[in-house]
């Protein structure tokens, strides 16, 4: 009974804390990511801006009309400067998003490999690369970003590893048993109302294959 509970602990400490770790790097990477949702109006209207000012050259152009091509060609560069300036915010939040994922994920990979109980070790495998699940709504500078499909899914924050067990000391005088565990911790954000949460969705990504040996090797008293 005592080397069940002992498993059982080994497994869920590590889950757990795992899970806390992507949890916090999720909720914090919310952060930049409502700053970069929160540029999107003024993105989408020096997208117009810029349009018109191309389309007020363009005319000007056409009618061989220095002044007009003169002034129309400095207000089409102030529209892009300001894209420009735009584009360089939207990469600075995008780029600290980033980090505090990639921060958040290795922050777990280290967490699953501790071992509170000795008899069992834990190897995290080497998770996926963490992205911001948003795309922009074209190749251009300051772009409109919007959430991808299936946010959720490709949001999350996923590590998996492998527990390895093998008794030792006295039991192993009349019980022997290794095996091993595929576990998972997967975590991901979504949105409620104007809040930001984290949400454990490990079904999605949990692997159904463990292996176990047991033997016995002698009889109890």
């Amino acid at each position: 009974m005592y080397v069940c509970f002992g498993m059982v602990e080994d497994l869920s400490t590590p889950r757990n804390e795992c899970r806390r770790h992507l949890a916090i790097g999720l909720e914090q990477m919310s952060v930049p990511l409502r700053g970069l949702l929160a540029l999107n109006p003024r993105a989408s209207w020096l997208q117009k801006e810029y349009l018109l000012a191309a389309a007020s050259l363009a005319a000007a152009t056409a009618a061989v009309n220095p002044p007009a091509i003169a002034a129309a060609t400095a207000h089409l560069k102030r529209v892009r400067a300001r894209q420009i300036a735009l584009d360089y915010a939207q990469k600075t939040l995008l780029k600290t998003a980033k980090l505090i994922l990639v921060q958040a994920q290795l922050k777990a990979r280290l967490s699953v490999e501790k071992t509170p109980v000795g008899f069992l070790t834990n190897k995290a495998l080497p998770p996926a690369f963490p992205k911001v699940a948003v795309r922009p709504n074209a190749p251009r500078p300051a772009p409109v970003y919007v959430l991808e499909d299936a946010f959720q899914e490709k949001q999350a924050l996923v590590q998996k590893w492998q527990s390895v067990y093998s008794l030792k000391g006295p039991l192993a005088r009349f019980l022997k048993a290794r095996g091993s565990f595929k576990n998972v911790c997967a975590v991901t954000l979504r949105k409620e109302e104007d809040r930001w949460i984290s949400e454990i969705i490990e079904d999605k990504f949990s692997s159904k294959h463990s292996s176990f040996f047991f033997s016995s090797s002698g009889s109890f008293p």
